[in-house]
């Protein structure tokens, strides 16, 4: 059976959210204490083309607290992120 490739609106955003996940976890194996901030992280995810708005910034961080992978803390003006689950890739 041969799978059709399509550019839908949709299934670009889904992989886009996937590989913002990953992107996110990967800065956190790399830091101190598996510790960043929302902001790092939206900066992270300018240098690799995965930016977004910062509600689906916000909806992938949800995600990944949900799944038990992450803990989010609001700290002021600033959401502190911690991985829970230290893993090396």
């Amino acid at each position: 059976m041969v799978t059709q490739i399509t550019n839908e609106p949709a299934k670009i955003a889904q992989i886009k959210t996937e590989h913002r996940s990953l992107a996110i976890l990967r800065l956190l194996c790399g830091q101190p204490g598996y510790r960043s901030n929302d902001r790092i992280v939206q900066d992270w995810l300018n240098v690799f083309a995965l930016s977004g708005s910062q509600a689906e910034i916000r909806e992938c961080l949800d995600s990944l607290e949900r799944l038990g992978l992450i803990k989010v803390e609001q700290k002021a003006t600033l959401a502190v992120i911690e991985m829970t689950l230290h893993f090396t890739w």
